[in-house]
């Protein structure tokens, strides 16, 4: 009895291993094409969180940029409005021409108004400060570079 049991144990440790010991699979980021809205929501802390008036974020593309979008933007940040006590919800409405790709957030930004003169205090955050958050542009607008054709003077008038 006491066999089966120490069986029984070892067996149900072989699978909790087995399963703690997988790999976890890595989830794609979201896919957002021209026109779509990217949105994070930041919550800030401390004695002076309330403080914040604006929340940015800043998002810088990742991957290899296709050469048919060489002149497409490759970063971008957002606009913010207050959601919540020390809540902020940041967006981008990604413009027609961002290039494809994956793009990180780089850098999270809080501006802070002090006193009676309005006077402001920035702080920004970089990778070390949040979770790491990777966006998929979809974009399949594609622009070859167009040759000139002439190039003439005209009369003088």
């Amino acid at each position: 009895m006491k066999t089966l049991r120490i069986s029984a144990t070892c067996c149900v440790l072989a699978i909790v291993l087995l399963l703690f010991s997988y790999p976890a699979k890595a989830q794609a980021p979201v896919s957002y094409r021209p026109g779509e809205v990217i949105r994070i929501s930041i919550t800030f802390d401390g004695p002076d969180a309330d403080k914040i008036r604006y929340a940015n974020m800043s998002v810088s593309l990742t991957s290899k940029q296709d050469p048919d979008q060489s002149n497409f933007e490759n970063s971008f940040r957002g606009n913010s409005k207050l959601t919540g006590p020390k809540t902020f919800e940041v967006y981008y409405t990604v413009s027609d021409t961002l290039a494809d790709g994956e793009y990180k957030l780089s850098t999270l930004t809080a501006i802070l108004v002090i006193g009676q003169t309005s006077g402001q205090v920035v702080f920004n955050y970089g990778p070390s400060d949040f979770p790491s958050i990777t966006f998929k542009i979809d974009n399949p607008t594609k622009v070859k570079k167009p040759t000139i054709k002439s190039v003439t003077e005209l009369p003088k008038s």
